[in-house]
């Protein structure tokens, strides 16, 4: 696997990891930073995740991405729940997309807490 896989299977691993066994009450608690809860995190790196692939897809079948689509990305996540943010955050990232081909290693683990899907 070349670096730049292997840097982007960690930055997928690693919340996944981090989150971990955190129960309804744990995501809601406080982050880094202090203003945002652990679900506001992880809504935060799922909405990033849906505006890279689309913006991967459209690269892909030739086409300019439309940085409109950002605010309607925000928007939904905003209006989630801090279990669906967790869960869905956790299910938006890279090795999730079909374009993706993610062989499991003795590293890779997929959150077992109760709010991931």
């Amino acid at each position: 696997m070349n670096d730049g896989v292997a840097a982007l299977h960690a930055s997928v691993d690693h919340p996944a990891k981090m989150v971990d066994g955190f129960g309804p009450d744990r995501i809601r608690q406080p982050a880094y930073p202090a203003e945002w809860t652990v679900a506001d995190t992880l809504s935060h790196l799922g909405s990033a995740a849906v505006i890279m692939r689309r913006g991967f897809e459209e690269g892909v079948a030739g086409r300019d991405a439309d940085g409109d689509v950002n605010q309607s990305v925000w928007d939904e996540w905003s209006a989630k729940s801090p279990d669906d943010q967790a869960a869905d955050a956790l299910e938006a990232m890279p090795p999730s997309w079909p374009c993706w081909t993610r062989p499991p290693t003795a590293n890779s683990k997929r959150s077992t807490s109760p709010w991931a899907r």
